[in-house]
């Protein structure tokens, strides 16, 4: 995993994780677009990886670890497993995002629902790939935060 600032794309619905405008705190998958809000520093953390968004510099993070427990993005870094996933005819960068030593891994709730302000959840891995596909933002490496 190469650290910068990346763009997540679920593989299934096709919606960007971003965070909810007027509820900072919440993150759910949105048409894919431009916006600081759906950039994402991915940074070295142990073993692992913190992801801070761009525009507020919150980092994700979630509150228990149980199935259908919503992500949400908060003021304490979290470390987060990023694992690379080769799949067969596809071009894209994909990752799965993982809590440490578990099966708890990041889906759209719904089982991958494409609609708009569809909450991003932990779900349990069942051996079927949940996929983020992962876009480098190389227009946003100098961005700062204020």
């Amino acid at each position: 995993m190469q650290p910068g600032i990346y763009t997540f794309i679920n593989r299934q619905s096709g919606t960007a994780m971003a965070l909810k405008k007027h509820d900072y705190t919440c993150v759910v998958g949105s048409p894919p677009c431009d916006d600081s809000i759906q950039k994402w520093e991915i940074a070295p953390s142990g073993a692992g990886y913190t992801i801070r968004n761009m525009q507020t510099g919150t980092h994700l993070s979630v509150k228990g670890l149980s199935r259908n427990t919503a992500v949400f993005a908060g003021h304490f870094p979290a470390a987060w497993q990023i694992i690379d996933v080769k799949v067969d005819d596809e071009s894209s960068e994909l990752v799965e995002i993982r809590w440490p030593h578990t099966e708890y891994m990041f889906d759209m709730a719904d089982w991958g629902n494409s609609a708009p302000g569809t909450k991003v959840r932990y779900i349990v891995s069942t051996g079927v790939g949940i996929y983020f596909i992962l876009l480098p933002c190389s227009r946003c490496s100098s961005w700062t935060l204020n």
